[in-house]
């Protein structure tokens, strides 16, 4: 997906499935940080990381720098 380009319903629930199932495995319930996740998946998406599992190993590398 590029800047501008509508996304399609289809995009959407995938971005949403991704998000649901991160927010699951890090325990994470509140709304804002929720936000905070889909705004990193929303940019990484329209960076060309378009696929689930591309999505969701961004996020967990992520979570473990920022863990250590």
């Amino acid at each position: 997906m590029k800047l501008g380009v509508v996304t399609s319903p289809e995009e959407v629930r995938m971005m949403v499935g991704v998000l649901d199932a991160y927010c699951h495995h890090a325990g994470i319930v509140s709304r804002a940080e929720r936000e905070d996740v889909a705004a990193i998946i929303l940019t990484h998406y329209q960076s060309g990381i378009e696929t689930e599992d591309e999505l969701m190993l961004v996020l967990l590398n992520n979570a473990f720098r920022r863990t250590g």
